[in-house]
């Protein structure tokens, strides 16, 4: 992904995420999957420092379930999983635990951040429409649960 296709993303969910751009639906009413989660004895078993909520895309145009397939199975061998992986239409699949260091972002990030999202790469419109509001609710919803602010520029060191 070249810098002016990422600085769009970061444009567009800032913009989702500050102004507060529902659709239609919440975070709380959405069903997180848990088929995919990682076992108590899997993941890394490092708490976090509750300073950023990280906001991934997969870079990979994939369903959701096979994103959070293959990081289940592949956690300890990629050293690569982050908490939940959004997309297929606006559905939340879980990977690892909240509060719990994910390996997805680098040292620093991935000790300071409670919750890592991932969100799934589509061609169909109004699958990512779908996809898009519930990244956006969870990435708000998770920053609120973890006392991270969510409003621009507060700080340098915190927020998602």
């Amino acid at each position: 992904m070249n810098l002016k296709n990422k600085l769009k993303w970061v444009v567009a969910i800032a913009a989702a995420f500050f102004v507060g751009v529902t659709f239609a639906s919440k975070v709380s009413a959405a069903t997180i999957n848990n088929d995919y989660t990682l076992s108590s004895s899997q993941g890394s078993s490092l708490r976090t420092s509750n300073n950023v909520i990280i906001a991934h895309a997969t870079a990979v145009y994939a369903p959701a379930r096979n994103v959070a397939i293959f990081e289940n199975r592949t956690w300890y061998s990629n050293t690569a999983y982050v908490q939940y992986v959004v997309g297929d239409g606006g559905k939340i699949y879980r990977v690892g635990a909240e509060g719990y260091q994910a390996w997805g972002a680098g040292s620093w990030a991935n000790a300071n951040a409670p919750v890592q999202v991932e969100l799934a790469q589509t061609y169909d419109q109004a699958e990512f429409r779908k996809d898009y509001v519930t990244y956006v609710n969870l990435l708000r919803s998770s920053a609120i649960k973890y006392g991270i602010p969510t409003d621009v520029d507060s700080s340098a060191w915190r927020g998602v």
